[in-house]
């Protein structure tokens, strides 16, 4: 029996832990059904900003950029054309030192050329007076001659006399033989004079051409006189001067280098591709050998300028105008690059170190090529261009990619053959990724259409 007051105990403490717990859940579960449901969103699209321009259609410049070493137009090596000790080298002749044309560069001792001069002068005097002296003995030899003939005459006239005589027997034989005698000896006066005057041609003809000789070596020593002076043939730069003041000097002796001040070329190297893309469709089709190329510079019609840039800069330092001169004959198989030499006059005008120097030898420089102006056709920046794929608006601001065929491809913009109409709009920046038909929130960009107009009609960089 005193189990049971034992059982009921238990069954009470059990209700009074179970009773609290389970209203506990009741009120949990009412809570949760009373709550109000969450609302559900859908999903936004996503829209990218970008920057645009309208394309434009503009006329434009073909232009192509090499690179090249700047090089005197003209070199001069002053070589001693007669030797001797330098008696006066100008205080000027220096490396590096800029002469005017006519400065005299160094004087050569000219004593021993000033006594051959005298001593071909006096030489030449003789002759002449061997000549005269010649002339003299002619006229007194045929003087002599003809009275010696006509005293010969005399003395064969008497020979036929006294032979008659003889005949007649009135004079003896030796009296004929006596005659006959002196007739001989007259003839033999004659003979003599004869023969001296037949040596007077060789004579005359040996001591004119010994006046010949010495006329010729006072013409050349005339001619070495005024070579002991050494002057600049035209404006120019000194490059190296060996020779001092005392220093004797050979015939042929190297005394100078100097380059010319008066124009600057540079060899700009332009690959093949690029030279041909400045080129018309006609003259493309004359670019056949490397040979032809020089004959097309006056159908070309192509400008040019040179540009010295500053290390990790954009703009040029110093810009010249140059002109193109002539194209290498042969194309690189190396490179497989084209040669395109253009000219700069006057290189040295307007320096002002360091903000403008000239263009001086061994410079590196920019060359830039223009081609004359084409008729309007769509351009856009090189930036817009992404691979061979350009990005476009459409008229729901949702993206459209198009591969358009391109005309000429240049460093700051491209020409569009087709693919791109005027007025279209033209993405610039680069989304990614960059999927067809996502939106856009497209913003104008005037200022770098304005610019790209600039570029293609080349009004900075084409002269």
């Amino acid at each position: 029996m005193a189990m049971a007051p034992i059982t009921s105990h238990r069954i009470r403490r059990g209700l009074a832990v179970f009773l609290p717990l389970l209203a506990g859940v009741l009120v949990m579960v009412v809570l949760v059904g009373q709550r109000p449901h969450p609302q559900r969103t859908p999903a936004a699209e996503i829209v990218r900003s970008v920057n645009v321009i309208e394309a434009p259609a503009s006329a434009w410049r073909p232009r192509a950029t090499g690179f090249g070493e700047a090089r005197p137009t003209r070199t001069w090596r002053a070589v001693a054309e007669v030797s001797g000790r330098i008696v006066e080298r100008n205080e000027q002749v220096e490396t590096g030192a800029i002469l005017t044309a006519g400065t005299t560069l160094f004087r050569i001792d000219r004593t021993d050329y000033e006594l051959a001069v005298a001593e071909a002068e006096a030489a030449l005097a003789v002759r002449r007076a061997q000549l005269e002296e010649l002339e003299t003995r002619r006229n007194n030899v045929e003087q002599s001659l003809a009275i010696e003939l006509r005293r010969l005459e005399v003395a064969a006239r008497e020979v036929e006399r006294q032979q008659r005589l003889l005949d007649q027997e009135s004079i003896s034989q030796a009296e004929v033989d006596r005659q006959q005698r002196e007739y001989l000896q007259q003839r033999q006066a004659v003979q003599d004079l004869e023969n001296t005057l037949a040596q007077i041609p060789p004579e005359r003809r040996r001591i004119e051409a010994e006046r010949e000789s010495t006329s010729t070596r006072l013409e050349q020593a005339r001619r070495d006189l005024p070579r002991t002076t050494i002057k600049a043939p035209f404006d120019l730069r000194v490059s190296e001067a060996e020779p001092e003041t005392g220093q004797y000097v050979g015939r042929g002796e190297t005394l100078l280098r100097a380059d010319g001040v008066g124009a600057t070329e540079v060899e700009a190297e332009l690959p093949v591709s690029r030279f041909r893309a400045i080129l018309t469709s006609d003259l493309q089709r004359d670019v056949r050998a490397p040979a032809t190329l020089d004959q097309l510079l006056d159908r070309m019609g192509l400008s040019a300028e040179v540009r010295l840039r500053a290390t990790g800069g954009d703009d040029a330092m110093a810009r010249w105008q140059a002109r193109v001169d002539r194209i290498s004959d042969a194309i690189d198989p190396r490179t497989r690059t084209v040669g395109v030499v253009v000219v700069v006059e006057r290189p040295y005008a307007d320096a002002r170190p360091p903000e403008r120097p000239p263009l001086v030898k061994g410079m590196y420089v920019e060359v830039g090529l223009c081609a004359p102006r084409r008729d309007p056709a769509v351009i856009l920046p090189r930036t817009a261009l992404h691979g061979d794929r350009v990005y476009v608006v459409d008229a729901d601001d949702r993206l459209a990619i198009r591969e358009p065929r391109l005309r000429f491809l240049g460093s700051d913009f491209v020409v569009i053959d087709a693919g791109i109409e005027p007025g279209e709009r033209v993405v610039l920046s680069d989304p990614v990724p960059a999927i067809t038909g996502m939106k856009l929130a497209p913003e104008d960009d005037p200022d770098t259409r304005a610019q790209l107009i600039d570029d293609a009609r080349g009004t900075r960089d084409c002269p």
